[in-house]
Formats: structure tokens, C-alpha cells, sequence
């Protein structure tokens, strides 16, 4: 996730600005490169938190049969170990993980970022230079948002090692960890 941060923060200087070019798009090879890190930070984002799932799912018997994925260990959860912890989990992926998530399942299944902004310069260009701005100003907050999201992804790992390190067969020490 830093190197996707790093590459997208070293090319954003110089990607395409379909507002500044009138409403055109005429792709560069760091515009073409600065969205494949993009897509490749949505996946690091989704890859990360689908482990987190797969780690608590090895820990608590929540029923799972086949795919496993955090929303779903979420939602079985055994009823004894929702502590506070668990709720601060919920309230971090739910509010501030799963809106990110849902860019990634359309970059995925839908369209690429690169199809995404080719289309919308495209469909708003020269006719709607207000939406032109918005698509510019989401293209460009790519860094701080996956920046934002590093840190929600240390958070969430924490909670995670707190809610196993919760469990009365398994006392770890997380302070030792620190060190």
C-alpha cells in the first residue's frame, strides 16, 4: 500500500487534467500509470481486509462454508465476544472501509478507472465542465484517500489482534509487541 501511495504521489504532478484540457483526454504514460497504481491500491485496500476476515474467522466460529469475507464474519459473529472492540471494528469498516470497497467492486466488475475516466470526459467534456470538475477532483484525491486508508487498515489490524487477544484460552500481550 506505501508503494502504491509513493508512485501515485511521484506521477500525480503530471497525470492528465481533462479540465485544464479543455475536455479532452488524450491519456499519458503517467496518467495510464498513476490509474493502474490506483486500481492497484483498491485491490491492496480490499486484499488486506479480506485477510483480516479470514484471521478472525480462524478464531471464532462464525459458520463460514466456502469464500470467506469480513462483512460476512461481521455479521456472525458469535453474540459472547461483541465487546466494545468489536463494535469499534464494525463502526471503522462499516463507515470509513466499506465506501471504498464498493469503488473497488466497480473498478473490478464494472469498469477501470481508466474506462471510468475516459467515459466521463467523454459524457461531461465539453458540456458539463461542473461534473468534469468532480471526476477530476475524485481522480485526484487518490493519494490522501489511500493515505486515510493506510491508516484505517492499522487500526483495523489492532482491533482485530485485540478481539482475538480477548479470547480466555489465548492471552497475548500486546504491549510486548511494541518493542
Amino acid at each position: 500500500m506505501i508503494y502504491a501511495i509513493a508512485i501515485l504521489e511521484l506521477v500525480h504532478p503530471y497525470i492528465n487534467n481533462a479540465v485544464k484540457e479543455g475536455g479532452t483526454y488524450h491519456q499519458t504514460l503517467e496518467d495510464h500509470l498513476y490509474l493502474r497504481y490506483a486500481s492497484y491500491g483498491l485491490q491492496t485496500i480490499y486484499s488486506f481486509w479480506d485477510r483480516l476476515g479470514d484471521f478472525l474467522d480462524f478464531f471464532f466460529d462464525t459458520k463460514q462454508k466456502g469464500d470467506v469475507y469480513l462483512s460476512r464474519v461481521l455479521a456472525r459473529f458469535p453474540e459472547q465476544y461483541r465487546s466494545q472492540t468489536f463494535t469499534e471494528l464494525v463502526a471503522l469498516y462499516e463507515g470509513n472501509v466499506l465506501p471504498i470497497l464498493y469503488e473497488r467492486h466497480s473498478a473490478v466488475h464494472t469498469f477501470t478507472l481508466k474506462a471510468k475516466f475516459y467515459w466521463g470526459v467523454i459524457e461531461h467534456g465539453y458540456k458539463d465542465m461542473e461534473k468534469l470538475e468532480l471526476l477530476q477532483g475524485e481522480k485526484d484525491a487518490y493519494p490522501s484517500v489511500f493515505r486515510e486508508q493506510l491508516n484505517y487498515m492499522f487500526n483495523g489490524f489492532e482491533l482485530v489482534l485485540n478481539l482475538v487477544s480477548d479470547l480466555p484460552d489465548l492471552k497475548i500481550n500486546l504491549s510486548s509487541l511494541d518493542s
